[in-house]
């Protein structure tokens, strides 16, 4: 029994780096928030009428001209994102074709005016603009941005490449995620020695509790990260909205098996009755995690 764990623990940490590297190999990365200049899909172009780098004073008054083009298109300076908010006067709502703020009647061009107010400190900021279709689906994304050096500063804007700590940080759900696995993978292999060997040890409620904790934190982080993208921005297409209720009620069942296992854990339930609900919520998160890697959840 105890070989038998062993390699299911073996195999789920396997699984765990496959995906990784599956996911990192497959889909290109933005960084933490677009690292690139440009997006550039083959159905969507987008881009500014002069110089991508703009000075200006402190607290002025600038502007420039975004083109994009594209079928079933909006247009957005995205709240939340690089330094939108520390900008005054800039169009926050969706711009869609032949819209009031479109300057060009033509279908399937978007031409629109950013009137804006640069910041009351002098340093280097970044707009983000983007343009992306109605029924965004995560990959119809085109996006430009504007660096904007306020006040009398010398010397070149900082580079804006992410560094790879922020890289890394970028996707700190998948490394939660991860540890989450590792960690209740280890729990469940005491859980099983303990159990076989009638032992009353609760070293395996440790490890369970520190995935636990790591799968709060992640929740949290995650929905304030979705909150901050989809609702300012975007709804989700229908595949997205079906992917994240199986992702939202498998980690339920894995939440609340969870607790029950803690509880169970702590309060020296027979392991005989656990048993169940660990292997549940091992592998509901284990399902998840490898869920999120190749369905669009839109977080």
């Amino acid at each position: 029994m105890k070989k038998k764990t062993i390699g299911i623990f073996i195999s789920i940490v396997s699984l765990i780096f496959i995906s990784v590297f599956i996911y990192g190999t497959g889909k290109p990365e933005y960084g933490s928030d677009f690292s690139s200049c440009h997006g550039t899909p083959s159905n969507i172009s987008i881009e500014i009428t002069g110089s991508e780098e703009i000075s200006a004073n402190i607290s002025s008054y600038i502007n420039f001209t975004i083109i994009a083009t594209g079928e079933n298109l909006f247009v957005l300076s995205m709240p939340g994102i690089f330094d939108n908010d520390l900008f005054l006067d800039l169009p926050t709502d969706e711009i869609t074709d032949n819209s009031l703020l479109d300057l060009d009647l033509t279908p399937n061009i978007i031409e629109v005016d950013f009137n804006i107010t640069t910041p009351a400190t002098e340093g280097y900021y970044t707009l983000f603009i983007m343009a992306a279709k109605e029924s965004f689906d995560g990959d119809d994304l085109a996006y430009v941005s504007v660096y904007v050096t306020v006040g009398g500063i010398d010397g070149p804007p900082p580079s804006t490449e992410d560094s790879p700590l922020a890289l890394f940080l970028a996707n700190y759900n998948y490394y939660l995620g991860g540890l989450t696995i590792i960690f209740l993978s280890i729990g469940i292999i005491f859980f099983q020695i303990n159990l076989s060997k009638k032992r009353e040890s609760k070293i395996h409620g440790i490890f369970m509790i520190i995935g636990f904790i790591l799968t709060t934190v992640n929740i949290f982080l995650i929905l304030n990260d979705t909150m901050d993208f989809t609702f300012k921005s975007m709804e989700l297409t229908n595949n997205q909205i079906i992917s994240q209720l199986i992702h939202t009620i498998v980690g339920s069942i894995g939440y609340i098996t969870g607790i029950v296992v803690l509880f169970g854990t702590f309060t020296y339930v027979p392991g005989s009755k656990m048993k169940l609900f660990a292997y549940i919520m091992l592998l509901a998160w284990t399902f998840n995690f490898v869920f999120e890697f190749f369905m669009p959840t839109g977080g």
